[in-house]
Formats: C-alpha cells, structure tokens, sequence
C-alpha cells in the first residue's frame, strides 16, 4: 500500500521509499527521472516553509519528540507571532493522524496539537474521513476514540 510507504518514508527519511511512494501516486505521470528531479525541488521549497528552514533529513532517533506539544510551539510559532502583529486568528483547516499510527500515539498527538491550538485560540477542522487514512470512527480507534474527541 502506498500510504504505508509515505509513512515509512516520514518515520525513516528514506529518499529512495518516498521517491518509490510518490511515483506510485496517480497523479504523478512524469517519467522516473522528472519525478527524482521534482521530489527534490518540492523539499527543498518545503523547507521554506517551516521554522528555521527545518526538515527531517534523518531519521528520528526518537519519534517522541513529534508527540509533545513542544514540537507544535516551534512549528506555529512564527504563524502565531504574525497573526498577533497583525491582530487576526488563525485557523488550521486539515490537521489529523493517519491510521498507521497506533491509537495511543494518535491520543498522545492530538493532545499535544490541542493544547498548542488552545494556547493560542488557533481554529481547526480534523481531518477525519472514516474508513480512509483518518477515520475517528474506525474500529482501530475504540480505545481512545472518547479520549480523541475531547480533543478536537
């Protein structure tokens, strides 16, 4: 499945995995080649857009550090510094956890994305289509689903 390599390729920043999963994507109709050449561009013009032109070229030692809300601080923290300058919310319209991810890491995430998201009084819409890649509803999701939703 090719969600299960975007993930592995996340977790592990293998080149060669995210490559694979983004010419297996059916919208990408370019040859080998072009798409080795595109992928490459689109993070380095990723990285322009995350704070301190971050971007995960290893693989995490440690993936706890994407469940704490820590992480979410430095992630938001220039979005939150221009909404204060220029006094306007800010409203984050697709967040949610893929269904790869175990129910406990997906409570621990939510509740660490919230708690930024109530600090700041930034608005959100939960990415949570059941029976796709982010189903609150799915039945993966019985031993948390209560807690999650309190979340939201």
């Amino acid at each position: 499945m090719n969600h299960e390599d975007v993930l592995k390729a996340a977790l592990t920043c293998d080149y060669e995995i995210m490559l694979r999963a983004f010419r297996r994507d059916p919208l990408v109709t370019c040859s080998s080649a072009d798409a080795d050449k595109l992928l490459r561009k689109m993070i380095v013009n990723t990285k322009k857009y995350l704070p301190d032109n971050m971007i995960m070229l290893e693989p995490a030692k440690d993936i706890a550090h994407a469940l704490d809300s820590e992480f979410f601080e430095k992630l938001f923290a220039e979005a939150v510094s221009v909404a204060e300058e220029r006094n306007v919310p800010l409203y984050c319209g697709e967040y949610g956890v893929i269904n790869l991810a175990s129910p406990e890491d997906t409570l621990k995430w939510y509740q660490s994305i919230h708690a930024v998201f109530e600090k700041y009084g930034i608005g959100r819409a939960a990415w949570s289509y059941k029976e796709m890649d982010f189903g609150l509803i799915d039945g993966h999701m019985d031993p948390v689903r209560k807690e999650v939703i309190r979340e939201l």
